[in-house]
This record gives structure tokens, C-alpha cells and sequence, in this order.
């Protein structure tokens, strides 16, 4: 996520949009997945959507996507 971000220069502010639950995700086996969507202002760009994709394991949540948009 860092190396994606970097030209874009520090974060200004971030805006929470949403969240939704999925349970099939493309190109990752059926499981337990959370969407979480931003609104992101950054020192070069902005404003820009950030989509995590979050999948549920037995220690705890973990970052498995990351786009902006």
C-alpha cells in the first residue's frame, strides 16, 4: 500500500464511505471478506477512493487488496 501511495504525497484527510460484507472475491477462494471504502485527499492528488479488501482469519483481519481509484 505504502509504495502505491508515495507519489501522491502525505495523507491530507480520509473520509470513511462504507463497508460491505463479501464472501466471494475475484480471483481469491470463497471465504470471509470486508470491502471498506474511502474518500482520500492526498498532499498531490485528491480526491481519490481507496478500497481495502480485508479477509477474516483465526488471528485477526488482514489486508489482502488495496486500489485507488
Amino acid at each position: 500500500m505504502q509504495a502505491r501511495r508515495a507519489p501522491f504525497g502525505k495523507t491530507i484527510d480520509r473520509k470513511f464511505i462504507g463497508a460491505a460484507h463479501v464472501e466471494k472475491f475475484v480471483g481469491a477462494p470463497a471465504g470471509n471478506y470486508e470491502s471498506v471504502l474511502f474518500k482520500t485527499n492526498f498532499e498531490h492528488k485528491n480526491p481519490t477512493a481507496e478500497r481495502v479488501i480485508l479477509i477474516k482469519q483465526p488471528a485477526g483481519w488482514r489486508v489482502i487488496d488495496y486500489k485507488m481509484y
